[in-house]
């Protein structure tokens, strides 16, 4: 990015496969990352292990919607992309929806995370809490892609490390043997991933990436890496809770990874210090997460309000402040899951699978017709750098 002063110079932004696995990687998983176990089990019951085994394949073919979304649709993010795939006053209906939907979404995520940081904080009030990491989060996403990529690139390695070892070590240490090893209901296994699929909630984000990375090698499998890790990551932690709580026990814990990390600290673990980092880092990722999709909704309301996307700035603080209300407006966590259960986890079914593969149906189509794209060759606006 340039200097502010010199605003006549405009430097490209090229993002590398690793910020663009990072930054992918961390607009996911923050939803449901305190609480998965329970929403598995309460679905699927003792088949809840095969659906959160079977939800990385599902993540896979999500990961290669959006890959293929953006192959299909190069140079164009956000709006613009939605706009050349469905046409520009449908395109601007389904921008406009998914905008709305995102902000609850990333409303929600945010309010989960608070109850859960009150078990560690029980004196410091939601509305501090709140209001504190959006405000650190809106000055991130101020400024700019470039930035959020190289923090992304940090702050995720380091959080995923820190949760893969705790939950490795909980593992060896469980002294009960609680896996399942046969399937008892298919229909159960299905509604465990069909209830789970807010997991990957956020990933749209990669529509916003496509051209600060189209012209990277093997740039179509980024989002796929994305999703293999978070996968991966997923799967241990509900092993690890499970060969220490089983079945039945997760149904009645709301926060069992909370849960874990507390116990670790009654046991006096060697590990104890790393579960006090993976609060540490949790929070971090949620805050790195919070600036990712403000940055996005910013840009993506820059659009819809047909605005040059030099101008998506003016939008952060609308966006943030939006974010902010609703996450206070919840009186409970009840009511969260409330939501979360009834409303959310059909809209990502649509969001993230039905949405993506209209585009890419329709990109096919397209491609039939005019293989060259032509009115997509030239570089649009959002792959230059913010003049500051």
């Amino acid at each position: 990015m340039t200097s502010r002063s010199n605003t006549s110079q405009i430097t490209p932004i090229v993002l590398s496969g690793f910020q663009v696995t990072c930054f992918i990687a961390s607009s996911f998983l923050p939803l449901y990352f305190w609480v998965f176990p329970r929403i598995a089990v309460d679905a699927a019951g003792f088949d809840a292990q095969w659906s959160v085994l079977l939800l990385l394949p599902v993540g896979m073919v999500i990961g290669w919607l959006h890959a293929e979304t953006n192959r299909l649709f190069p140079d164009v993010a956000g709006a613009d992309l939605l706009m050349a795939a469905f046409g520009k006053a449908v395109g601007w209906v389904v921008a406009a929806t998914t905008l709305l939907l995102y902000i609850w979404f990333v409303s929600l995520s945010l309010t989960l995370f608070a109850y859960t940081l009150r078990m560690y904080f029980p004196n410091t009030p939601r509305l501090a809490m709140l209001l504190g990491m959006v405000v650190v989060a809106s000055f991130g996403a101020y400024k700019g892609v470039e930035t959020l990529a190289r923090t992304a690139s940090v702050v995720y390695p380091l959080t995923a490390i820190f949760v893969v070892f705790t939950f490795v070590f909980i593992i060896f240490q469980s002294p009960h043997h609680w896996f399942v090893h046969r399937v008892y209901h298919l229909s159960s296994v299905g509604k465990g991933i069909y209830m789970l699929i807010p997991l990957f909630m956020g990933f749209n984000i990669t529509g916003m990436l496509s051209p600060f990375y189209t012209t990277a090698p093997r740039r179509w499998w980024y989002p796929l890496i994305a999703v293999m890790i978070g996968g991966v990551v997923m799967w241990i932690i509900f092993a690890a809770v499970q060969l220490l709580f089983g079945v039945r026990a997760m149904q009645d814990l709301g926060f069992p990874i909370q849960v874990i990390l507390q116990l670790m600290r009654l046991r006096g673990w060697i590990i104890e210090r790393f579960g006090i980092f993976v609060v540490i880092f949790a929070t971090t990722f949620t805050t790195v997460f919070l600036s990712n999709h403000i940055w996005g909704l910013a840009t993506l309301l820059t659009r819809v309000c047909r605005q040059p996307e030099q101008k998506n700035y003016l939008f952060l603080f609308p966006v943030a402040a939006a974010i902010a209300t609703v996450a206070v407006l919840y009186p409970n966590e009840e009511v969260a899951f409330l939501h979360l259960r009834t409303f959310l986890v059909p809209s990502g079914w649509l969001l993230l699978v039905v949405m993506p593969l209209l585009a890419v149906i329709l990109g096919y189509i397209r491609r039939g017709f005019k293989p060259e794209f032509p009115e997509l060759t030239k570089a649009p606006s959002n792959l230059r750098g913010r003049s500051w």
